[in-house]
């Protein structure tokens, strides 16, 4: 028997000569059957941010430096971007994974 599970990807399958259902019970694929298999797909737990420098309350920090926003888990390449309220001028850009940077045109 392999067992296969990516719970962090949501997704557990079982593969054997005898599969279990999602609720664990057995099933028989009968003699001489292909291998069965089970398939279950949860769904990702929502995106947070888990952390933003400069800190909310920071000091001393220039109007120009650049925020970086980190999130609990990898954006997608569709992602949207946030937006800033109010309205300041610049760019986001990826920072990694899971984080994206935003860099002001001027100085707020």
């Amino acid at each position: 028997m392999v067992v296969v599970a990516a719970v962090a990807a949501g997704v557990v399958a079982w593969r054997s000569g005898a599969s279990r259902s999602a609720d664990g019970a057995g099933v028989s694929s009968g003699r001489g059957a292909a291998p069965a298999s089970t398939t279950t797909t949860a769904p990702p737990p929502p995106l947070t941010v888990t952390s933003v420098t400069p800190a909310n309350g920071a000091t001393n920090v220039s109007g120009v430096t650049p925020v970086v926003v980190n999130f609990s888990a990898p954006l997608a390449p569709s992602s949207p971007m946030p937006v800033v309220s109010p309205t300041v001028p610049g760019s986001w850009q990826p920072a990694g994974p899971a984080a994206l940077s935003f860099t002001p045109t001027v100085a707020f």
